[in-house]
């Protein structure tokens, strides 16, 4: 593996488990920066893949654009999940949009899964 899929997979980590560290913190639970925290770290798993395989992406914005050739196609557990964060843009952390204690155990769900498929794809155990 290279040394920026191995950078870019320690700052995926970092954001799940600062967004896991957030969730447990039940009396404090902010929906909005959980999905944010979930989604950011997909984004993240996706650039370690386009980066070991030598892709660059100008949508690095744009998680579907990401994730298209680079998903197995056998895992469609997570191009379902990965569908999941289309609800979480950026406009949904403006005022006039929300998200629910639903909408974070969501966003969960999705980063999980799309941890677990990029783990896998990049040889590196499953946590």
């Amino acid at each position: 593996m290279k040394a920026i899929t191995k950078e870019w997979i320690n700052i995926a980590e970092e954001s799940f488990s600062t967004a896991r560290m957030l969730q447990r913190m039940r009396h404090r639970l902010r929906p909005k920066v959980l999905c944010f925290h979930y989604r950011e770290a997909a984004r993240k798993y996706f650039i370690a893949l386009l980066e070991e395989a030598r892709l660059s992406s100008k949508h690095r914005r744009n998680l579907l654009a990401l994730a298209v050739p680079l998903i197995r196609s056998d895992a469609q557990g997570a191009r379902a999940q990965l569908r999941e964060f289309k609800r979480f843009d950026d406009r949904f952390l403006y005022p006039g949009h929300g998200a629910t204690r639903a909408d974070a155990r969501a966003a969960l769900k999705a980063c999980r899964s799309i941890r677990a498929e990029v783990r896998v794809s990049l040889g590196l155990p499953k946590k």
